[in-house]
């Protein structure tokens, strides 16, 4: 969906569905920004392995700080302010992090046994090998983190909406 589209869904909204939507977005920009830093940082640590990391955080949390933007503009139309939770900011990331560090660990062994296959073997097939294996393995940690924040908003977009028809 583009942000126009979302934008038009957005003037259509109730502020509690506004809200939960701001909630959503607030983790999804933490999270996102926090693992683009992260792999940021740990790229001479993998041997360039964390770009991937970056690559695939950064466009996530411009499109959740636009979609804020977009949010935070239908609330000031209609005169109400987005309500931001310590909960929402703090715990996404934390999981973040860890996933990140945890993701540094996994990519650090990776990049390691990559440089002393290629050095020890001169075999160059070995090492796009093992790169390949760290590429997936990262990817896959970062995609854990997101799918997990998705299924997380989408269970209590559930529970807000049984609330609202009880």
């Amino acid at each position: 969906m583009g942000f126009e589209e979302y934008d038009a869904k957005c003037a259509e909204m109730t502020i509690e569905q506004l809200q939960l939507e701001w909630e959503h977005y607030t983790r999804v920009a933490y999270g996102s920004g926090t693992s683009t830093a992260v792999a940021g940082l740990a790229i001479p640590f993998t041997l360039g392995v964390s770009i991937l990391g970056m690559i695939f955080s950064a466009p996530i949390n411009h499109n959740a700080r636009k979609k804020r933007e977009i949010i935070e503009t239908h609330f000031k139309s209609r005169g109400e302010t987005p309500v931001t939770r310590k909960r929402d900011t703090v715990l996404p990331v934390v999981i973040s992090g860890t996933v990140g560090v945890v993701g540094i660990g996994v990519s650090a062994v990776g990049a390691e046994a990559i440089l002393a296959n290629g050095v020890e073997y001169g075999v160059q097939a070995a090492a796009e090998e093992k790169i390949a294996a760290k590429v997936v393995s990262h990817v896959a940690v970062d995609a854990v983190a997101v799918s997990g924040e998705h299924a997380h908003a989408r269970h209590k977009r559930a529970k807000q909406a049984e609330k609202r028809l009880a």
